[in-house]
């Protein structure tokens, strides 16, 4: 198990900085100055030259990437925002935390969602019930996030005031107690875990569904009805265990998911994450920042994938990484 988990993280690193070194040459490539924002159309050319130099932007792209890389490899060091005039780790440091509260939240909803609406739909197959079910989560999971999350802010924000429409805390959070503080963060989270959560767990209880349908119809469980055991006990015991092995794969798919649509759903709630920090970073063409939250993002995929793999060997002991069969 470790040589393989040594493996995986070896060829992981090669990819991201793969990903990484594409990603540094196509945003400075794409059209718009970083600098011109801090140009005055008094200055003349020596002044101009001297800001770019300050910025890090007078030297060649291939310089401009070993200093970058080197930064990076060598000292952790991810560079300085040309926009907020901060570090990018210490921009990443107070938008990282909002973006796990977020995204991990949203994969609780929806993964507990998920198998519940799976083993629903699989134990009432055939019936107009589920064919209903099955139609209304091929919608949910069809609509647009930033669709949906205007949807939900025109309904219950603007319509009925129960929710607020954005943001992290409320104005006056800071003169709240600790658990009214929790509780206003908690209504603040509500609109976005669920344009997160639910619209991708309706994708992962169809494909749970049938694959829950293909194990309720093996020998094993015929075998279990005839001991006498719970329809129940019989699903929750015996079959769900020895379905979840094909959607492990789609659940640790759903990583990458989740962030790409935290991007949207940070942006449309006001959401003080990552995902709208790159969102701003691209419109000011703030490369570092740019960077930094490509190579977070990088990382936390891989990550995801690689922790999906090893929870094969969890759901199904026949299952051995590695190869030799060594676990």
């Amino acid at each position: 198990m470790t040589a393989y988990v040594l493996r995986r993280l070896a060829g992981a690193a090669l990819l991201v900085l793969a990903l990484l070194t594409a990603v540094f040459f196509l945003v400075r490539l794409a059209p718009g100055d970083p600098a011109a924002r801090h140009l005055d159309p008094d200055m003349g050319s020596q002044q101009r030259e001297q800001v770019r130099a300050r910025l890090g932007l007078d030297a060649p792209l291939h310089v401009q990437y070993g200093r970058w890389m080197g930064g990076v490899l060598l000292r952790g060091d991810l560079g300085r925002s040309l926009q907020y005039h901060r570090p990018v780790t210490s921009l990443l440091a107070d938008a990282i935390p909002n973006t796990l509260l977020l995204t991990v939240s949203a994969y609780a909803v929806h993964l507990g969602l998920a198998l519940w609406g799976g083993v629903w739909m699989a134990r009432r197959r055939g019936t107009r019930a589920e064919r209903g079910a099955t139609v209304a989560a091929l919608a949910v999971y069809s609509l647009p996030a930033f669709w949906l999350g205007l949807m939900l802010i025109l309904v219950f924000s603007r319509a009925l005031g129960w929710l607020p429409a954005g943001g992290l805390h409320a104005p006056d959070a800071e003169l709240l107690s600790g658990p009214a503080r929790v509780w206003d963060t908690i209504r603040h989270m509500v609109l976005p875990v669920t344009v997160l959560g639910v619209a991708s767990a309706a994708g992962t209880a169809r494909y749970l569904r049938s694959s829950l349908i293909e194990v309720l119809d093996s020998d094993f469980i015929l075998a279990a009805r005839a001991r006498g055991l719970s329809e129940r006990a019989v699903v929750w015991r015996h079959a769900v265990r020895n379905a979840l092995l094909p959607a492990v794969t789609l659940v640790g798919l759903n990583l990458p998911f989740l962030l790409g649509g935290a991007v949207v759903t940070e942006t449309v709630f006001a959401w003080p994450g990552m995902g709208r920090l790159a969102v701003d970073a691209i419109f000011a063409r703030d490369y570092p920042v740019i960077m930094g939250a490509t190579a977070v993002s990088a990382v936390m995929v891989v990550l995801g994938n690689l922790l999906a793999d090893l929870a094969y060997g969890r759901v199904d002991p026949r299952i051995r990484l590695g190869g030799g069969g060594r676990p």
